[in-house]
């Protein structure tokens, strides 16, 4: 069980550099060589999130990807939503099927709670948070202006 995938977490790293270097817009290939994602992988998801109205594009030569939302308003269990689908640690399965025994299982009992916690943490987390919160722990990553 993962509960962050591998687009997901591209796609924190992505609005994140964004974020702290806001100044103006990023080519795919920008973002792409700071953070050592490939191109065509990080092109599909910034794609995704236009579609979804999170960046704007823009065509043509200096073209490339803005943020349309402010970071605070950047949830990463949207993004969770968009790229994984609903968040669900409980359902079990048994050979492909889904467990006879959820209502008498502790451990789905268990894991009802872990997921709501779970919820509840990340229900508010904004990529403004994590900027917040990565400014105590490291130097901030900026683009290199020639």
């Amino acid at each position: 069980m993962k509960l962050i995938t591998k687009d997901t977490d591209y796609v924190i790293q992505a609005l994140v550099f964004m974020a702290e270097n806001s100044d103006s817009g990023f080519s795919v290939k920008e973002i792409s060589e700071e953070l050592g994602i490939s191109l065509s992988y990080l092109r599909k998801l910034l794609q995704i999130l236009n579609k979804k109205g999170v960046l704007s594009s823009m065509k043509g030569k200096g073209g490339g990807f803005t943020l349309k939302l402010k970071p605070e308003k950047i949830i990463v269990s949207d993004l969770i939503n968009i790229f994984q689908g609903k968040l669900d640690i409980k359902n079990c399965y048994v050979k492909n099927k889904r467990c006879a025994n959820l209502v008498n299982c502790i451990l789905h009992k268990k894991l009802i709670n872990i997921e709501d916690f779970i919820k509840k943490e990340i229900g508010t987390l904004s990529i403004r948070d994590i900027i917040e919160a990565g400014k105590k722990l490291k130097p901030v990553v900026k683009r290199n202006i020639n």
